[in-house]
């Protein structure tokens, strides 16, 4: 097993039963995941995000407001938002994505911070950060930390 297949997610399947009557609850719990290599995230980060557009759809992932199906539907979609979900991922508007984060969820942006500054880390993280990206990050991250 490589560094990346560990997860601290553990699913359980619970059954019970008395005479004729039967239970079953599954669930998933984000539990503590001791002795992992410490490289870890970043092994994880280089595997998922291997491309811009990848990293463009899990930033729009992580901006997301509050629509778990949209998200999945970012996610899942190969570059195209879906048959009759709206345009391209590629012009779906990150800026006001992010403008929208600033005004009503400055944590969320905090959290595109890390995956940015994971990236900026090597020269081939760097190179996955969508072009022009900088130029419209940079001031909402300086008026995200005014903010505080």
């Amino acid at each position: 097993m490589t560094g990346e297949e560990l997860s601290s997610l553990f699913a359980f399947s619970v059954e019970a039963a008395e005479g004729s009557r039967k239970k079953q609850e599954r669930f998933t719990l984000n539990l503590l995941l001791e002795g992992a290599p410490e490289d870890r995230r970043d092994r994880v980060l280089r595997t998922v995000l291997r491309d811009r557009e990848r990293v463009l759809r899990f930033l729009l992932f992580l901006l997301a407001d509050g629509d778990p199906r949209q998200a999945t539907r970012l996610l899942r979609s190969g570059g195209q938002a879906g048959e009759g979900e709206g345009p391209p991922i590629m012009a779906l508007p990150l800026f006001e994505s992010l403008l929208h984060a600033l005004e009503r969820d400055g944590a969320k942006l905090d959290h595109v911070a890390r995956l940015i500054d994971d990236l900026r880390k090597t020269p081939e993280g760097e190179a996955l950060i969508p072009e022009g990206f900088a130029e419209v990050w940079d001031p909402v991250w300086a008026a995200r930390e005014a903010q505080r």
